[in-house]
Parts: structure tokens; C-alpha cells; sequence
């Protein structure tokens, strides 16, 4: 997988899922869930920038982009440099309300990893 991630498809991925149409968006989310299981993609697809544009599908209508991008999360927030990144680009915040809303464990577990990224109220 790393060969893919030097291939430069993380750029292309991200498009598609801001501006994609439905099942584009599904499989460009199920991408970067793919590439986010390889330890050394996680901080580059985080690098990259793709963290915030994975926030955006969850405002997408397809249960299977929102699973892809909760099962993404999960394994890219377990980077340290990435739980930071998620926290600036508001992630908290949508998660909460998402949890709110719909009882999603997952994004409680994954907010739960973020508990590193925080020494005395700062960031790290």
C-alpha cells in the first residue's frame, strides 16, 4: 500500500470526496479507510489533508461512506500528530452531536484516542 500512497492518489481520493457524486464518494472513502490500515499511511494521509474533507462525508446521505469514514477515523486517530489535526479542524464537536444524534459507540472509542493529545488543557 505504500507504493499507492507514493503514487500520489491521496490528492485524487480527496477530491472525490468533497465534489464526487454519491457512489464516487462511497469508494473514495473506502480508499482512504483502505490506505488508513497501513501504519505507514496513517500520518501521511493525515499530512496530506485529508482529515478535514473525511469530516464531510458525514454530512453525505450513503450509511457506507459514513461507515468507510468512521472505520477511517478510527484507524488515522491513532496517530498522535492526527488526534491534533481532528481536533482543529472541529472534529470534537461533530462528533459530539453526531453521538448525540445517532449512539455511535465507534466515534466515542475514537475520541477516546484522543485523550493523549491533551496535557494540561493544551494541545500537544
Amino acid at each position: 500500500m505504500v507504493k499507492i500512497m507514493r503514487s500520489g492518489i491521496v490528492p485524487p481520493l480527496i477530491d472525490v470526496v468533497m465534489g464526487g457524486h454519491g457512489e464516487a464518494q462511497d469508494h473514495a472513502a473506502g480508499s482512504l479507510f483502505s490506505l488508513s490500515l497501513d501504519e505507514q499511511n496513517k500520518n501521511a494521509i493525515g499530512v496530506l489533508g485529508a482529515l478535514s474533507p473525511l469530516l464531510h462525508t458525514l454530512r453525505l446521505d450513503s450509511e457506507r461512506t459514513r461507515y468507510d469514514w468512521a472505520l477511517a477515523f478510527y484507524h488515522l486517530s491513532l496517530v498522535q500528530s492526527n488526534q491534533v489535526k481532528m481536533i482543529k479542524v472541529g472534529a470534537v464537536h461533530i462528533l459530539l452531536r453526531m453521538v448525540k444524534s445517532e449512539h455511535m459507540l465507534g466515534l466515542i472509542i475514537g475520541l477516546c484516542n484522543w485523550r493523549g493529545a491533551w496535557k494540561g488543557g493544551q494541545l500537544c
